[in-house]
């Protein structure tokens, strides 16, 4: 997915020390900014194709 291809190296890799839970969310953080940073982009070509 392109999700996993965007994420930092440093999230979500080599945790398994530190436990399940810890990555699980760290994939949901980056999901959440990932998908957020798309919308905030596809919104903002929308708008600037409108006006021009």
């Amino acid at each position: 997915m392109i999700h996993n291809a965007a994420k930092p190296a440093g999230i979500g890799e080599n945790r398994s020390e530190e436990g399940e839970e810890d990555s699980a969310a760290d994939a949901i953080k980056t999901e959440v900014i990932v998908g957020f940073i798309y919308r905030n982009v596809y919104t903002f070509l929308y708008v600037y194709k409108i006006k021009k």
